[in-house]
Parts: C-alpha cells; structure tokens; sequence
C-alpha cells in the first residue's frame, strides 16, 4: 500500500497526531497510521496515550477523508466514542481507519476505528463542518 505525504492539517508538532497517511480515497475514507513512543510530549508519565488522544487521532484522519469536499473541515461533534481497553502503551503501532457515511450539505458525518497492533482499541463518529470555497 502506497503511503501519501500528510496532507495540510492545521495541526503542528506535537498535536499533529498522524505519522503516516496509508491511503485516501477523497470525500469517501482514509487510512493513517501513528508509532506511540515512550518519549511522546503528549504521553502520561509512564509512556502512555490516553483514550481522548486517539479520538482527536480519529478526527484527523477524518478530515484527510474529507479532504477535496472543500477549503478545510472542522470538528463540529464527537458521538459514540468508545475506548475499550483504556490507554495505548508504549511500541504500539496505530491503525485509524475513518469512512465518510453521510454528507448533509456542509456537515459530513465519519465513522471510524482505532486499531492497536491488529486489536480493536477504540471506535466512534465524528461530525465535521466542511468550508465550501466561494463562488
């Protein structure tokens, strides 16, 4: 699988969550993948992420999916986020798959799962607000 260079997130290290882009289809879904480090800025004192970290992973592959649906998306809502088996340790490698499945005009509903080393680590949707380019 071919990866892609990120794409322009309005994020920066270290809140840009998103290591690598493994495939994007524009406007329909997105594969990325995230290493977690011992040495994270934003990981716990013992070297783990959070749960609200990979949901603001899963954002940010959401808007990649989005991206070419507009100018730029914003996170309007985060539903039905789940984290099942709490932080990620350490020498994880993260799997987020995000897939658009509704678009209402200038909001797009996405769906999406965080995978931990092939183990489903946290699912949920998010709903972004997608800027159209002015005509």
């Amino acid at each position: 699988m071919p990866t892609h260079d990120l794409p322009a997130l309005p994020h920066a290290f270290p809140f840009l969550l998103l290591d690598r882009i493994l495939e994007v289809r524009p406007g329909q879904l997105a594969i990325a993948m995230r290493r977690v480090t011992a040495d994270d800025p934003l990981a716990e004192p013992d070297g783990c992420l959070p749960p609200v970290l990979l949901a603001e992973a899963l954002a940010q592959c959401a808007g990649v999916a989005v991206r070419g649906m507009g100018t730029g998306a914003v996170l309007a809502r985060l539903d039905r986020f789940r984290s099942r088996c709490g932080r990620v340790p350490a020498g994880v490698e993260l799997r987020i798959h995000a897939r658009v499945v509704r678009v209402f005009g200038a909001v797009v509903k996405v769906r999406g799962v965080v995978w931990a080393d092939g183990q489903r680590w946290a699912a949920g949707e998010v709903v972004l607000r997608v800027d159209q380019p002015n005509e």
